[in-house]
């Protein structure tokens, strides 16, 4: 009965055990993502901001070139091939800041979905980690259960051999008052 019990408990360590392990390796992952997610974040805020300041720059030079000084620009030529360099070169230049404000835009975004998927995986982080730790009170729980069994089975154990000496005493004893004549006795 007591055998059967540890035996079950022994089970079920071995159960969690390997529940724990699994976790283990997920936990390790997870902390593999979010490193990776760290990195790239970090890259991400390197690149907005190398966006930031050439957008920066290119709205200074519009904003010189607008009003007064795109006008002035337009109306100092002297020949309609320096007007279209000057619209070429405006165009151009409004065509980079609008490039620019694209990309600054998926940055932002691309990185808004990296947030958010650094939050998750550090959700996920957390709960692993309270799974393990629920895991692994559930095997400290068993080991003193088993423990206390052990030590029960043991006491059984050692007032089973005190019996046993016991009657061997008494066995003796029976045989040194029945004398050497009953063979019988002494055999058994």
């Amino acid at each position: 009965d007591s055998l059967a019990v540890l035996y079950k408990i022994n089970r079920m360590i071995q159960r969690v055990n390997t529940e724990k392990s699994r976790l283990t390796d997920n936990l390790l992952s997870q902390e593999s993502k979010i490193n990776r997610l760290s990195n790239v974040l970090d890259g991400l805020q390197s690149k907005i901001s190398s966006e930031k300041t050439k957008m920066r720059a290119q709205l200074r030079t519009i904003t010189q070139l607008s009003g007064q000084g795109a006008l002035r620009l337009v109306f100092s030529n002297k020949t309609s091939h320096d007007l279209d360099r000057d619209l070429k070169f405006l165009n151009l230049l409004v065509g980079k800041n609008y490039a620019g404000l694209k990309e600054y835009h998926k940055l932002i975004a691309y990185n808004n979905q990296q947030k958010i998927a650094l939050t998750e995986t550090l959700k996920k982080y957390e709960e692993i980690k309270n799974k393990i730790k629920i895991k692994e009170e559930v095997l400290l729980a068993k080991q003193r259960e088993k423990k206390a069994l052990i030590a029960k089975v043991e006491q059984k154990r050692k007032a089973q051999i005190s019996s046993i000496g016991d009657l061997r005493g008494k066995t003796e004893d029976l045989m040194a008052a029945s004398g050497a004549g009953d063979q019988e006795l002494k055999r058994l």
